[in-house]
């Protein structure tokens, strides 16, 4: 390679990390005037302004004339900001769990436009699942997509063991698969369509580092509550994963008490299962309903506000989760503990948590917070929030094939 065509392509590397670059602070921290973005970035305003005006042509990004209040930007008053374009594209997101399965479209603020609850009556066979989640996904692509290439990708976050690189999931029990399933790429065999598959867990880690409840926190750790207990942990701002032949963060069948078939696990006095076992007591046998029944009845529950046995019941199922969770936080000294997924939409719940981790910690203080973007719906604001990230920044856009469009 002559040293001209390599100063060329290291040139033309550099132009697009910083146009990523650019694109992940607006994506991240919202509206901001080129002045902001080029101090932050360490760019010179010309090269700053070079960049926004490519993300311009291409659409992705738009200037904001004014702010909330109607107070006018630019020619000589406020710096005009830059911000990313709602409708510079379309992402699809995906969430396959043994409550629900959602699938929807977001624009590029994750503002939803069109989404689906699909509610699959059975869940163990993977070829019927990636089936049904694709047929709806077509429709609601083809209702609601008018420009195929402004349609960036998808992400779809499965409850299971996944091997984020590869796109598969070795095994996701809750559902009833035991086998290993290329899950990329057969959705996007099946769509057309660039895909990333991340565990339900650790992606909705992820997305409460980002634009969540511990946005600009380096060091997270989120427990996500469901029917069973599962656990994501950002150091550094990266999700720390470890092998993939075993389902990340899935925590909740570790035995609390006893041994053998005794113990009592997480999921059982922590997760949902516990609390309608309380709610319930021996009229709900968790081990002749299914995974899915169980689930629905839950998701059903969570529903009722102002029941006082439900109050009661979350509030002991939350007490024994920070009660385990303050070992974690002793461990690894997280900035904040989110408390996310559906279960985290009871105050009583959090309210527990939180103080059972305050109590067991005693002076050591840290923060502990209810998840913001997750709840009984987890995949609708997580996955699109990540499949923004994806293809916005953490890939290359194809800004000329936008601009010349």
């Amino acid at each position: 390679m002559t040293d001209d065509a390599s100063e060329a392509r290291t040139h033309a590397g550099l132009g697009d990390r910083n146009r990523r670059a650019v694109l992940r602070e607006l994506v991240l921290r919202g509206p901001s005037s080129r002045g902001e973005i080029a101090a932050e970035l360490g760019l010179t305003r010309p090269a700053l302004s070079r960049i926004s005006r490519e993300l311009l042509d291409a659409g992705l990004v738009r200037e904001l004339p004014e702010e909330p209040d109607g107070t006018p930007r630019g020619r000589g008053r406020l710096p005009v900001l830059l911000d990313i374009a709602p409708q510079g594209g379309r992402v699809l997101g995906i969430g396959i769990a043994a409550a629900l399965q959602t699938i929807v479209l977001a624009d590029l603020k994750n503002e939803v436009v069109a989404g689906v609850e699909l509610n699959l009556d059975t869940l163990d066979d993977p070829g019927t699942v990636i089936k049904a989640v694709a047929e709806e996904s077509r429709r609601l692509i083809h209702a609601h997509v008018t420009d195929r290439d402004r349609l960036f990708g998808g992400l779809a976050m499965i409850i299971g063991a996944v091997d984020t690189a590869r796109g598969s999931v070795s095994s996701a029990p809750s559902l009833g698969w035991t086998r290993e399933v290329p899950l990329r790429v057969e959705l996007s065999a099946l769509l057309d369509l660039p895909m990333r598959i991340e565990s339900l867990p650790g992606g909705i880690a992820l997305a409460e580092t980002r634009f969540g409840a511990a946005h600009g926190r380096a060091n997270a750790l989120v427990f996500t509550c469901g029917l069973g207990i599962a656990a994501g942990l950002v150091l550094d701002g990266r999700l720390v994963g470890g092998s993939a032949a075993l389902p990340p963060g899935q925590i909740g069948a570790m035995a609390v008490t006893g041994n053998g078939p005794g113990a009592t696990t997480l999921d059982e006095i922590a997760g949902g299962l516990g609390v309608l076992r309380r709610l319930h007591g021996d009229a709900m046998d968790t081990a002749r309903i299914s995974t899915t029944g169980l689930a629905r009845a839950l998701l059903d529950m969570v529903g009722r506000d102002g029941d006082p046995a439900l109050s009661a019941s979350m509030t002991a199922a939350g007490f024994e989760l920070g009660r385990v969770a303050a070992g974690f936080v002793r461990l690894v000294a997280p900035e904040v503990v989110v408390i996310a997924g559906l279960l985290s939409t009871s105050p009583h719940y959090v309210s527990a948590a939180r103080e059972a981790i305050v109590e067991a910690l005693g002076a050591v203080s840290v923060e502990v917070a209810a998840g913001a973007v997750t709840g009984p719906l987890s995949g609708y604001s997580a996955s699109c929030g990540l499949a923004i990230c994806e293809y916005l920044f953490e890939r290359t856009p194809d800004l000329a094939g936008l601009s010349a469009r």
